[in-house]
């Protein structure tokens, strides 16, 4: 079963299902919450949208989570850092990280994407997850990627996101 964390160690977690899809996505906001020329996300089902106790606000998410194919868990049971930013389309994205250290694990969007949980790949602890789950399918906001980037052979090549 592949897991993850944070930098400081504090948030694990892990996923049980192989993602359903690979994306790399060039948005301004993805480059930013990166601090990188891209983001590559795996995309889970995303287990209440992403507020274990059941609640709608993210500001209430409980230090565990254990329901869907994605499971995580503070070891210091410090609640998740919650953020937001405006993506480019207009859409609101939620990131979720560490409350004890800079990381970000994952984000959703619920208006744009319910259900869906995107993870973000650099926290999976496996080194050879990009090779396990192979080369992302699609690139998203190809306008913005960064012109020493070269297109990925073979993959889909999107405006924005389809």
């Amino acid at each position: 079963m592949p897991r993850g964390s944070c930098i400081c160690g504090d948030v694990s977690y892990r996923f049980s299902d192989e993602p359903y899809s690979k994306v790399v996505c060039h948005c301004l906001l993805c480059r930013k919450l990166t601090g990188s020329a891209f983001l590559t996300g795996y995309t889970l089902n995303d287990p209440e949208q992403a507020s274990p106790g059941g609640s709608d606000n993210p500001a209430e998410t409980k230090p565990s989570s254990t329901k869907g194919d994605f499971a995580w868990q503070s070891k210091s049971g410090s609640p998740l850092k919650v953020s937001t930013g405006l993506q480019e389309t207009g859409l609101t994205m939620t990131f979720h990280g560490c409350g004890k250290c800079p990381s970000t694990l994952f984000k959703t969007c619920k208006e744009g994407f319910p259900g869906v949980l995107i993870l973000l790949a650099g926290s999976v602890d496996e080194d050879d997850a990009s090779l396990k789950y192979g080369t992302p399918e699609a690139e998203l906001f190809v306008p913005h990627r960064m012109p020493w980037i070269r297109e990925i052979e073979g993959a889909k090549q999107c405006n924005a996101f389809t």
